[in-house]
């Protein structure tokens, strides 16, 4: 079978009268062969930009979705902070207000362990007012048999008048139980102080007290030797 080539020269033969040669046939189809590179170098190059032009795009779109998934990458993170930020807020002002409760309760306890401290003491105080009333008062109201004369004085102390000497056997009645020996005491109507010393300690069952104190009496020999 003939090729494309060899019918295109059989025509220009044909169409010449049988007049050109061979030669001459290929000089005649040489612009349609040009014609024909052109056209597939044309298209070559049309493919070559659609495939340039198809690549840029797929780059374009590459680069674009690196760039959106960049972006969507800082929003969460952007949010992650923000949240995280709101909780250490929350979680920091949580800790400041029960740390405020603690200092609160702190306090309360220091109030209430002064005011326990103040209670004891209270009580102590009491106690030791009671105790000392009740020692002292054990005499109190009690009739004593003087064991040796004594000044019946208007004060408790020793340079106050005298108001009388009781002699030895003489009866009183004590009235109260004062520091440094001395005895407020009644006898016939008249109420003075006498420093028994050593000589009142206690209550007996018939009712006369004899006892303790840790001073030195005041008793009438003393006036008299002076």
């Amino acid at each position: 079978m003939k090729t494309d080539l060899e019918k295109s020269k059989d025509n220009v033969r044909e169409r010449s009268g049988g007049f050109l040669s061979d030669s001459s046939a290929e000089e005649v189809i040489t612009p349609r062969k040009r014609e024909s590179d052109t056209q597939r170098k044309r298209t070559e190059r049309n493919r070559t930009v659609a495939a340039r032009n198809k690549q840029d795009r797929d780059r374009k779109i590459l680069i674009i979705g690196a760039v959106s998934i960049l972006l969507v990458v800082i929003l969460i993170f952007s949010a992650g902070k923000s949240w995280q930020r709101r909780v250490d807020k929350k979680e920091i002002t949580r800790l400041n207000q029960s740390n405020a409760d603690l200092q609160t309760q702190i306090q309360d306890l220091q109030k209430s362990n002064s005011d326990l401290q103040a209670t004891i003491s209270s009580l102590k105080t009491q106690q030791t007012t009671t105790t000392t009333s009740s020692a002292d008062s054990s005499a109190n109201g009690t009739t004593h048999v003087l064991q040796t004369g004594y000044n019946f004085r208007a004060e408790a102390n020793t340079d106050s008048d005298i108001v009388m000497e009781l002699e030895e056997g003489t009866s009183v009645t004590i009235i109260k139980v004062l520091s440094d020996g001395w005895v407020q005491a009644e006898y016939e109507g008249e109420t003075g102080y006498l420093k028994c010393g050593d000589e009142l300690s206690s209550k007996s069952s018939s009712g006369t007290a004899s006892g303790s104190t840790s001073s030195e009496e005041d008793t009438s020999e003393e006036d008299e030797e002076a």
